[in-house]
């Protein structure tokens, strides 16, 4: 960005960062950099109308990526921020994932233990019950068996 001065004192901001170097069809030959010194820029000029190659090249996405976070520090800012809180939120989503995946993996060996130890359970009670069955059984014969040595 440079100042250019008007009438009257007034100025304007000249935000060119590159100008679009065209044929003479009017067909896009490469970006020209206007941020290099005039004397590059002449030497590309003229290779350009010799048909040679020209020195022209494409920023790179990281060189892009730099000029725009120098020009807009504030949204390149907030923009890290909300990148980062995006990373870490993710990673928190992906580790309590973990951790859940092995409390299910817990959960589902102890339903087997209890379902093992239910399964005991009920035959132990079926055990007693019969059990019990006998016991009453044998009291009642045992009642029978005092009531008629009273008798004699």
């Amino acid at each position: 960005m440079k100042k250019v001065p008007l009438d009257g004192g007034d100025y304007t901001m000249d935000h060119t960062a590159l100008i679009y170097l065209m044929d003479k069809n009017g067909k896009f030959v490469a970006p020209f950099n206007v941020r290099r010194r005039p004397e590059d820029a002449a030497a590309d000029l003229r290779r350009f109308l010799d048909d040679q190659p020209i020195g022209a090249r494409r920023t790179g996405v990281i060189e892009r990526v730099w000029r725009w976070s120098v020009r807009r520090p504030a949204l390149a800012g907030m923009t890290v921020a909300l990148l980062l809180s995006l990373i870490a939120g993710l990673g928190g989503v992906f580790w309590q994932w973990g951790r859940a995946e092995t409390h299910l993996k817990e959960a589902v060996k102890q339903q087997g233990l209890a379902e093992s130890s239910l399964s005991v359970a009920r035959s132990e009670t079926a055990r007693a019950e019969q059990h019990l069955q006998e016991a009453g059984r044998q009291r009642a014969a045992a009642e029978r068996e005092a009531q008629r040595a009273e008798a004699n």
